[in-house]
């Protein structure tokens, strides 16, 4: 029996302590591993986030030689190869491809050597596009610990969504299951030997790797002596080991292949409900990551005309963003403190963004009273765009690219009836402060955008449904008869609805208000718009909310009974809406969606698109999207420390997007993907611009491929897409600049082979073209 021993310590950027705090922990940590290694030469670590090794290398210069000489002596093995852990379940493809992108080279440059094992270990979750992406960025395995749900293993083949696999080593007794005395050797033999004993049926190759440390756990000066006295008491080839010595020793063994995503709380805890903790961080993540997704492709079509290139601005605001993309950061667990300096990275990302956006439109800026609008989208899109001086136009975009317009005044004029229509879709608001929804004169939706409210005891990872818990929804409370209201009860109505059209669109709005004794203490005020040739319904909700420990969610009813699909980074999955949690350590609650998720039965379905709102439900047919939840600890105690958070009470105002597709036939029929993006790209506006072609445009992608990136290389332009309907490919994408050659690049963005046009199902797909500079003629 081999036992590979494996010293470590999680690195949290910031939780329940700041961001300093944690620092100040980490490189007192850091410090220690250095001095016992002077001491004990069989003594070695790892070491898995760029940000940490950057940061000991800024703050203590004075060891960072001796730092690289551990590192390239192989005592002190670098993993993970990313910058910052981050959450995978929120954050979009691109941002999970950046944390390696930005990380993984410099720590192969430090180590001399590749980095071949993805060290993912307490993320809540991981979607089924992590094998291709681990696997297309040059690694071999893949190690965490939370979301499997088979048969008990510490090892297997995780074959991805597209076909993609990659070995796994399943943390099943976590990344902490050595709890080793640091004063007593004898006492630590035995619990290493106990610990041992418990893994041997899971040993792979007669090997096991064990971890020993946690959060912060301060390196063990006697590991050496414990592991040597195990040995000597047991016979076993027990060492202090690094994970790479673990894999090569069992790399070649035959494994069980998993199907599967890793969401589920079997064995360890996912903390499902961290999905719409301090919801208002991951709405900014999202409008954030596209504002840099979208300013990023401008600027590239700007350089591409000869304009000013800001790739070093732009990684600037991404790894700004990376950090708050951190797992607890994102996934809202933390104490109140982290927040403010997250928001200020947040601000900081987004001058950047905004800086690089002005500048680049002023590109094409003149003298010239008309509008440019520029669609960052690879697709032809149709959009409803509002202007200065109260002007709008029905725009045809071209894909990335822009036109030249100059609007008009909108019209309005009231509706008699609470109801709008477009060619599509017509919605109705009900006495009961509901929508009925109306395709092809069926009602599809009945009290559609209800508001469900609910108790909450809980704390940022779990609800809790306290003893005297309240539960309704506004339908039920402002159709409730007077005479059986109690004087106690809280007072529902609609106030303030009205509808208007244009000839581009038409809009209603309303307000839900309740009081109790006299007090406002919730209000929702509801813009529904259906605009002209545009088959979705779109919700703007700005919410004051002053009624803590309770839920507010969404909720669209549906007579349906099918399948329930969600976009993934980089991907589209089926949902499990039948998920046997009765022995497992934690209820599946809800599911994760990047963009959309879709709802049907072959025949009819309803998709329903969301601006930064993950978390969602399917319960006897109805979708249900949380707006927010309003708790007030970390933790009861179960997932961390009892530590009182009043700010993640949410109360204040907030403001929610998000749009609902009835369909015939089925989502890839429908152009979901599309309409999502649409939905939650921008649309950039310029007023006054210069002697341009009434359009121009650079790139066009097929309708099943999504754009992740357009962006200036060293080398060229870079473009990253994936494929979204699980369908092979020939692509006919049209490019509109010059180049000299497209090639295939892995997600390094190092180049492979010459590009045959040709995407996998769900394949997400790197490209480098050598761009040539653009004539006079092409720039003006």
């Amino acid at each position: 029996m081999k036992v590979f021993v494996v010293p470590h310590f999680h690195y949290d950027l910031e939780w329940v302590r700041t961001r300093e705090e944690f620092a100040e922990l980490a490189l007192s940590n850091m410090e220690k591993v250095l001095e016992i290694m002077r001491k004990d030469k069989e003594f070695k670590y790892l070491f898995d986030q760029l940000f940490l090794l950057e940061l000991f290398k800024e703050r203590k210069p004075e060891l960072w030689n001796e730092f690289l000489e551990r590192i390239r002596e192989g005592r002190i093995e670098l993993v993970g190869g990313i910058y910052l852990m981050p959450d995978n379940l929120i954050p979009g493809l691109e941002t999970q491809i950046r944390e390696i992108l930005y990380a993984k080279p410099i720590m192969e440059g430090l180590s001399g050597k590749k980095i071949k094992i993805g060290w993912m270990i307490d993320c809540f979750g991981h979607h089924s596009q992590i094998p291709q992406i681990f696997k297309k960025a040059g690694f071999e395995f893949y190690t965490f610990k939370r979301g499997y749900r088979g048969e008990k293993t510490m090892n297997f083949i995780w074959e991805g969504l597209d076909g993609s696999r990659i070995f796994v080593h399943y943390m099943l007794f976590g990344y902490d299951p050595l709890w080793l005395p640091q004063d007593d050797v004898e006492l630590g033999a035995k619990i290493l030997l106990e610990m041992i004993e418990k893994a041997k049926p899971y040993a792979l190759n007669d090997c096991i790797m064990l971890l020993t440390g946690s959060d912060f756990t301060p390196p063990n000066p006697i590991l050496s002596k414990i592991v040597k006295m195990a040995r000597e008491l047991s016979g076993y080839d027990i060492r202090v080991a690094t994970p790479g010595e673990y894999f090569e020793e069992v790399k070649n063994c035959e494994v069980p292949i998993v199907r599967d995503e890793m969401v589920f709380g079997r064995y360890h805890p996912v903390l499902p409900r961290c999905r719409s903790s301090r919801i208002d961080i991951k709405i900014r993540f999202r409008k954030l990551e596209f504002l840099l997704q979208s300013v990023e492709a401008l600027n590239t079509f700007v350089s591409l005309k000869n304009g000013k290139s800001e790739e070093e601005k732009l990684e600037k605001a991404w790894k700004l963003l990376l950090m708050n993309a951190f797992h607890d950061t994102i996934c809202g667990c933390g104490i109140d403190e982290i927040y403010e300096e997250a928001e200020e990275r947040f601000r900081e990302a987004e001058e950047i963004a905004l800086e690089v956006l002005n500048s680049s439109l002023s590109f094409f800026s003149g003298s010239n009273k008309k509008f440019l609008l520029f669609n960052p989208l690879p697709w032809k899109r149709r959009e409803i765009v509002e202007l200065a001086d109260e002007k709008i136009v029905d725009a045809e975009l071209p894909p990335l690219g822009y036109i030249i317009t100059e609007g008009e005044k909108e019209e309005k004029v009231k509706r008699e009836e609470l109801e709008i229509e477009n060619e599509f879709f017509r919605v109705k608001l009900t006495e009961r402060g509901t929508l009925d929804i109306f395709m092809d004169g069926e009602l599809v939706i009945k009290d559609g955008n209800d508001i469900e409210i609910v108790s909450d005891g809980g704390d940022l990872y779990y609800s809790r449904v306290p003893e005297r818990s309240y539960k309704t929804r506004i339908s039920e409370a402002i159709s409730k008869p007077e005479y059986l209201r109690d004087m106690n009860e809280i007072r529902f109505e609609v106030v303030d609805a009205k509808a208007e059209k244009s000839k581009f669109r038409e809009v209603l709005s309303y307000t839900i208000k309740a009081e109790w004794r006299g007090e406002t203490i919730l209000k929702l005020s509801f813009e529904v718009q259906l605009a002209r040739g545009i088959p979705r319904i779109d919700f703007k909700a700005k919410v004051y909310f002053n009624y803590p420990h309770t839920d507010l969610m969404v909720l669209f009813p549906t007579d349906i009974e099918g399948k329930a699909y969600a976009e993934i980074p980089g991907g589209v999955c089926e949902v499990d809406l039948d998920v046997d949690d009765s022995d497992w350590v934690e209820e599946y609650d809800n599911f994760a969606a990047q963009n959309w998720m879709a709802y049907e039965d072959g025949s009819r379905g309803v998709a329903l698109i969301n601006l930064g709102i993950p978390e969602h439900r399917i319960e006897d047919g109805i979708i249900k999207l949380t707006l927010l939840r309003s708790v007030d600890l970390v933790s009861w105690g179960n997932a961390g420390p009892k530590l009182y958070t009043p700010k993640a009470l949410m109360i204040g105002e907030h403001e929610f997007r998000y749009a609902l597709i009835p369909y015939k036939g089925s989502w890839k029929e429908n152009d979901i993907p599309k309409l999502a993006y649409s939905h939650n790209a921008p649309v950039f506006i310029l007023h006054g611009v210069g002697e341009l072609p009434e359009m121009d445009w650079a790139l066009e992608l097929d309708d099943n491929l999504v754009m992740t990136a357009f962006k200036k290389s060293k080398e060229g332009i870079v473009l990253r897409f994936f494929e979204t309907l699980g369908n092979e490919t020939k692509s006919t994408m049209k490019i509109n600049f010059n180049y000299a050659e497209v090639c295939r690049a892995d997600l390094l963005e190092r180049r492979l082979e010459e590009w045959n046009f040709e995407a996998k199902p769900f394949e997400i797909v790197t490209l480098k073209f050598g761009v040539q500079k653009a004539t006079n003629d092409e720039v003006n």
